[in-house]
């Protein structure tokens, strides 16, 4: 009996360790709205914006004291957490990973950390 009881403790301890470490499925609705992340960069307020939109369309815009960049427009799709952005006829592929609160994205040995605006 305490043979039994001492597998299932070690059994619900591998479990709650896998599923603390799990990341979330991702999905496109997932995405829908507007993520931002601070940059410190030469001292400077900078922060990058991505928007996704429901309709598969999406922007991408820097701010820096409180200037934007021009907007960069794109469409995008997300399949396993692969997320493809169009822009201009060229695609650029980004892995993507979601916590529950932090989008990030990777790319080439690089990585942005980005969290939903708050409404």
């Amino acid at each position: 009996m305490k043979r039994f009881i001492a597998t299932l403790l070690a059994i619900a301890f591998c479990l709650g360790f896998w599923a603390c470490n799990s990341k979330l499925i991702i999905t496109e609705k997932t995405i829908v709205g507007v993520w931002l992340t601070p940059v410190e960069s030469q001292n400077l307020n900078r922060y990058t914006e991505y928007t996704f939109n429901e309709d598969g369309s999406g922007s991408y815009r820097i701010y820096q004291d409180g200037e934007a960049s021009e907007r960069q427009d794109f469409s995008y799709k997300l399949e396993d957490g692969v997320l493809t952005l169009t822009s201009k006829g060229e695609d650029t592929t980004i892995n993507t990973e979601y916590d529950g609160t932090t989008l990030t994205l990777k790319r080439n040995d690089e990585s942005l950390s980005l969290t939903r605006e708050k409404k």
